[in-house]
């Protein structure tokens, strides 16, 4: 019987190279997933904080385009709504349906949306109506995820431009 010598170098690993190898790995992936995990929390809230003021920012910008009241809506189920108030009381109902032929290419409300299940607003309703000059009526919204120490403060200026800011613990 012949014995086949099989350099070092092709043997392949020890039991103790690959467990010494496993071991790494179970580290950096002890150290890296709750730091994955707070970045997809600050991108969920980010996102929402982001959809929110574009939704204000085009409320604003229907306003003056159309030189008319346009209202941005926002209720605690993360349901936002920018729509034409065209009877002036603050909330949308079945009067506010677009009857003008101008208008007809721009159904009522104009955008509807939600945000992920993850964030949640913090507060009551918040209705915003836009004047034709692109003013608006001041407001904060607070958006946050539970658990999580940073929230994002949107900020409503009167003259109409929101502002963006991170925030501790429920807006704090």
């Amino acid at each position: 019987m012949t014995i086949i010598r099989v350099p070092a170098r092709l043997r392949g690993f020890t039991l103790i190279e690959l467990m010494i190898t496993i071991s790494v790995i179970a580290v950096l992936l002890g150290i890296a997933v709750p730091s994955f995990q707070t970045m997809i929390i600050n991108m969920s809230l980010a996102s929402a904080a982001n959809e929110v003021s574009a939704a204000l920012q085009q409320a604003r910008m229907e306003a003056i385009r159309r030189n008319r009241r346009v209202s941005f809506q926002l209720d605690t189920n993360r349901q936002w709504t920018v729509y034409v108030d065209t009877n002036a009381d603050g909330a949308y109902d079945s009067d506010d349906d677009i009857t003008d032929s101008s208008d007809t290419n721009f159904p009522n409300p104009i955008k509807q949306g939600s945000y992920g299940d993850r964030v949640a607003t913090v507060g009551a309703n918040v209705n915003v109506t836009f004047t034709g000059l692109g003013n608006g009526s001041s407001a904060t919204i607070c958006l946050k995820v539970s658990g999580h120490s940073v929230s994002k403060k949107i900020t409503l200026e009167p003259s109409g431009r929101p502002m963006l800011e991170t925030k501790g613990t429920d807006c704090s």
